[in-house]
């Protein structure tokens, strides 16, 4: 996580930088409207918005924040390096979006158009499919769902690669894997 002023992200990343899935932005902009840092992005999940807020119990004024995502996709071991898909309800899977996704990003590792995963959560993401967050649920719908490996103890990602004609590098990239060497007995693989 990086933390800084909103100023500061504008002078030295921009908005148009890439920054890696785990990356996510605290901005820190006192006096806008609450959730409104002034600078806007898939990576920003926090708004530090006044250096003078007051709570219950401490004497002097304090920092108040609001955070854009679910505090457990900052923390979880399960968090945004690796959400992988989990049943949600009969047809359906559901994903945790992570900083930089879109709908068509996520459709593509599913293998479902982006307009169905809009229809699908429309009362979440509202008329604009542009505008998603991070740390929300979505459902994506099996349609056109692609292949899946399930990890077995012992199993490596290049075996598992190995064994479907592809290589770890594409099965990472497919899966949204920070880590070749971290994969987990049970966990889900998508193939390509």
């Amino acid at each position: 996580m990086i933390y800084s002023s909103s100023s500061w992200f504008y002078s030295s990343l921009g908005p148009d930088r890439w920054l890696d899935n785990g990356t996510f932005l605290w901005v820190a902009h006192w006096g806008r409207s609450i959730g409104d840092p002034g600078y806007r992005g898939d990576h920003v999940v926090a708004h530090q918005y006044t250096n003078n807020g007051r709570v219950p119990g401490i004497s002097g004024p304090v920092d108040l924040n609001v955070a854009f995502t679910d505090l457990s996709t900052l923390s979880s071991d399960l968090g945004p390096s690796s959400p992988g898909p989990v049943e949600h309800r009969p047809g359906f899977v559901s994903h945790r979006v992570l900083p930089g996704e879109s709908l068509s990003a996520i459709g593509e590792r599913y293998g479902v158009p982006w307009r169905e995963i809009w229809h699908a959560n429309r009362a979440l993401i509202g008329d604009n499919p542009n505008l998603v967050r991070p740390g929300w649920i979505l459902v994506i719908p099996k349609v056109g769902r692609k292949r899946a490996h399930i990890v077995q103890a012992g199993e490596t990602l290049s075996e598992i690669a190995a064994k479907y004609g592809t290589t770890a590098d594409v099965l990472r990239d497919l899966n949204g894997l920070a880590n070749l060497h971290l994969i987990h007995p049970g966990q889900q693989i998508l193939l390509p």
